[in-house]
């Protein structure tokens, strides 16, 4: 199968990120020439007057809570969060489903080709991936058993869905975690443990406010970033969402 986007502005990632005027074309799936293209292809796209751009990527989502658009604008976190929780402890997987389809249907609309969600369910977000035709790097959340609605126990159920969800060609599996205000020491080793025996990746939530932040200094006595370096949690595996509420500091040892 074979796509030619004929005669658009190629925004290229050569050196020099040079803007040129030409063809793009696609065979299976990979850019096979970029210039003056002889010749055609299975499809044909009239690209003139258009921007052909790289697939933009969204590093960060809850693509399911598309359906909760505008629940709860306007406030802190930590209410937003109360808000969430509440909703999501009453969708269905069949929710689930529609939300990440009308999600990843708009992230495409947009020119998002990949991106990275952190949610639970995550099956029933694979099914949208699949159905929709984008990449999905899909984290199950993994937070402490007392403060979660999942059924079931989140780091197993972490584990199951990275075993199930591997080596498919648009859903990469993560193990992910909500984040110091929701996860003990202990949840962070397991979830740990899991994306090293499994050899996935992680991803997380970061000092996205200042009361996160100066709430576990308060409990431990040091800041988030601090304290996941002390227990090894930090390192090529993990990328971290946010990350507002760091120091000059925290970020030297993040990029460490």
């Amino acid at each position: 199968m074979s796509l030619l986007l004929r005669g658009g502005w190629v925004v290229t990632q050569n050196a020099k990120r040079e803007v040129l005027r030409g063809d793009v074309l696609v065979a299976d799936g990979r850019i096979a020439a970029v210039g003056e293209v002889k010749g055609g292809a299975d499809e044909e796209v009239d690209c003139a007057g258009c921007a052909v751009i790289p697939g933009l990527i969204n590093a960060h989502t809850h693509v399911a809570n598309t359906l909760l658009r505008g629940r709860a604008d306007d406030v802190p976190l930590e209410k937003m969060l109360e808000v969430a929780f509440a909703a999501d402890a009453e969708l269905t997987r069949r929710d689930v489903q529609v939300g990440a389809l009308v999600g990843c249907l708009e992230m495409l609309k947009s020119g998002t080709t990949s991106f990275v969600d952190l949610f639970y369910w995550e099956d029933e977000v694979a099914r949208a991936v699949r159905e929709a035709g984008i990449r999905g790097f899909l984290a199950w959340t993994v937070l402490d058993a007392d403060k979660t609605t999942q059924r079931g126990e989140p780091v197993k159920n972490a584990e199951e869905f990275v075993r199930k969800h591997k080596g498919q060609r648009l859903v990469t599996p993560l193990v992910g975690l909500q984040g110091v205000y929701a996860c003990s020491e202990e949840t962070y080793r397991a979830a740990r443990d899991v994306a090293e025996r499994e050899d996935v990746r992680m991803h997380t939530h970061l000092s996205e406010t200042r009361v996160e932040v100066y709430e576990h200094e308060r409990r431990t006595g040091m800041r988030p970033v601090e304290w996941l370096d002390r227990i090894g949690f930090l390192g090529p595996r993990l990328s971290a969402a946010h990350g507002v509420w760091v120091t000059i500091n925290e970020v030297r040892t993040l990029a460490h």
